[in-house]
């Protein structure tokens, strides 16, 4: 799988002249449920889109997110997944004061979970299939509530993932978890500032569910973004706090303090440009 991600990191590059647009971003999360389980992660993404009409297009997308959480003094989870697929976007005005933008990405991921507690170690390769996107509507007048994101993020593995498990260096059999999730989010601006560069304090909530631990969440939270208008309502900078609240305590704590930032590339890129 790594061989199939470089190969579409390489198409990314050697194809972006041709394209209309290249969109990249990247970032980094940190969590929290206790002095002992905390963790935290980074990740990078980058689509290049070809026009297929006026305001649509396609193209391919390529990710990376590598993970770690410390569970206890003596349990430790780390991962990485690579990601691969096709990407479609549309943008455009709804109204004399309204644009949108939406997107959806599919395709193939391969996720590597390394856990070790205490004398036991286990590696497990999952194959899964993933579909994320949202969808941001913008007044352009920069009224309250004007920018409203709303965003999506679901895998489901497929075939049998392969797991290897030791006990004191012996092998030993290990059953393998089921890795399917689904996560909704919604971030409403309250009011941007700004004339080029815009400034708006933002709101957060989400609902999430993880089907092997048969556990649902949801989450709320509050933080700031930096943006800019060129077609659409662009993100350049963003730090998010949010709580996450489990509807039911699972072998997991109820309650886990979270921290996003994201930086998109591509829009700081647009912002120089219009200077």
């Amino acid at each position: 799988m790594k061989k199939l991600f470089f190969l579409v990191l390489f198409a990314l590059v050697v194809t972006h002249v041709s394209a209309q647009e290249v969109i990249a971003l990247g970032g980094y999360g940190y969590s929290e449920a206790s002095s002992l389980d905390k963790g935290d992660y980074g990740f990078g993404e980058a689509r290049i889109m070809f026009p297929i009409s006026e305001k649509i297009r396609l193209g391919v997308y390529g990710g990376y997110v590598g993970y770690g959480n410390k569970i206890t003094n003596t349990s430790i989870l780390t991962g990485a997944e690579y990601k691969g697929g096709v990407s479609l976007d549309s943008y455009g005005a709804l109204s004399y004061s309204y644009s949108y933008y939406g997107w959806v990405n599919t395709g193939y991921k391969n996720v590597t979970d390394n856990y070790r507690e205490s004398d036991f170690k286990s590696k497990t390769l999952t194959n899964e299939i993933f579909v994320s996107g949202g969808l941001s509507i913008t007044d352009d007048w920069k009224g309250w509530f004007g920018h409203n994101q709303l965003m999506f993020d679901y895998s489901r593995p497929f075939g049998t993932p392969k797991v290897t498990a030791t006990w004191k260096g012996n092998a030993v059999s290990s059953a393998p978890y089921n890795k399917e999730s689904f996560r909704i989010n919604l971030e409403s601006g309250i009011k941007r500032f700004g004339k080029v560069l815009n400034v708006e304090p933002v709101i957060h909530l989400g609902y999430g569910r993880e089907f092997g631990s048969k556990q649902s969440y949801y989450e709320f939270g509050g933080g700031l973004s930096l943006g800019v208008f060129k077609d659409w309502y662009r993100e350049i900078f963003k730090v998010i706090v949010f709580q996450r609240e489990c509807f039911k305590q699972v072998n997991a704590p109820a309650s886990r303090l979270n921290i996003g930032v994201t930086f998109n590339v591509a829009s700081a890129y647009q912002l120089l440009k219009s200077k």
